[in-house]
């Protein structure tokens, strides 16, 4: 069995995936394309946090693979849309949640065609839209997570997610490797065994609120927030007068941790650890080694690396393999 065999053969054990990508054009739809072609008799469902499907990129003019999908396919998409997928379709619902493209309705593939999908962009509107996909006969549902961290409503409730990474993040090949792993990583910290023991929670990142929290982290090692741990923050951390090691910082999950690879690397050596309330299962990474602006690199190098590292799937979805 190969790489591809093998990822198609995960994936095919979540319900609900999320597809993420380290920046656009880094390989996303095709990854999409790749899990709707398997002959899975499945009924899936579809939806993008923002707006893909576009046979032309928005921003560099460049073309991109349209989603395709298959007879009875559930889709969420906006209604403003529907005249840019050529298949035979039912309306099933409106969810009565708007986007840029208009409401997001459901309907159904009675044809095989290509599609745009513009979902909703809140969690609580995602996770709703998951559910009515759900009551409509949807059995896997697959989220395209449109760009970036933008994509972490989806991420944060999904059974599994996967990253997609390549030149169009970075035509340097050391970057690609290094911010992907550090990602990779944030994505899948570990749980803190029970939050019922931390009393320091921050809820509003004030500097004041802060700063009385952190006045009790020379007693008590742990500290719970609720929203996003920036670079600003774990500095601020570090200038304030207090014994780092053994300290426990807990986030939401993996996608609230905005902090570069130097300053993770900091932390470890204070000794300091960082934990999530809520795990992301992180099942693969792809990688696409063609850059929108010609570049190419060799997705071979770039999946060893990231193996050496990454204990899970990597590869490269266009060849099928990468070993």
């Amino acid at each position: 069995m190969n790489n591809l065999e093998c990822f198609i053969e995960k994936v095919n054990q979540y319900n609900c995936i999320a597809i993420t990508g380290m920046a656009k054009n880094t390989g996303k739809t095709t990854v999409l394309n790749c899990i709707l072609s398997d002959n899975s008799n499945k009924i899936r469902g579809i939806t993008s946090i923002g707006y893909d499907g576009e046979s032309t990129d928005q921003v560099t003019g460049t073309e991109k693979p349209e989603i395709y999908v298959k007879k009875n396919t559930l889709i969420a998409t906006a209604d403003g849309l529907l005249n840019r997928c050529d298949f035979t379709k039912e309306l099933l619902t409106y969810t009565g949640f708007s986007s840029p493209m208009g409401e997001v309705i459901i309907v159904k593939a009675l044809s095989d065609g290509y599609v745009q999908i513009a979902g909703p962009s809140t969690r609580s509107q995602m996770e709703e839209t998951v559910k009515k996909l759900r009551e409509y006969g949807a059995e896997q549902i697959l989220i395209d997570g449109a760009l970036s961290r933008k994509s972490t409503a989806a991420v944060a409730f999904s059974d599994a997610c996967i990253l997609a990474t390549g030149a169009a993040f970075s035509h340097n090949l050391v970057k690609i490797v290094e911010e992907t792993e550090h990602f990779a990583k944030l994505l899948s910290l570990p749980v803190f065994p029970d939050l019922s023991t931390v009393n320091t929670s921050v809820d509003t990142l004030s500097e004041e609120k802060i700063n009385k929290a952190l006045e009790n982290l020379n007693k008590d090692k742990t500290i719970f927030f609720k929203g996003a741990i920036t670079s600003q923050l774990i500095k601020q951390i570090f200038n304030y007068n207090i014994n780092l090691k053994g300290l426990s910082i807990i986030g939401e999950d993996g996608t609230r941790f905005l902090i570069e690879p130097q300053l993770f690397a900091d932390l470890t050596r204070r000794g300091v650890r960082l934990f999530v309330r809520d795990q992301i299962n992180l099942i693969g990474i792809t990688v696409n080694p063609k850059s929108p602006y010609g570049l190419v690199l060799d997705s071979n190098d770039i999946c060893e690396l990231l193996r050496k590292e990454l204990n899970m799937i990597v590869l490269d979805i266009k060849s099928g393999v990468c070993e």
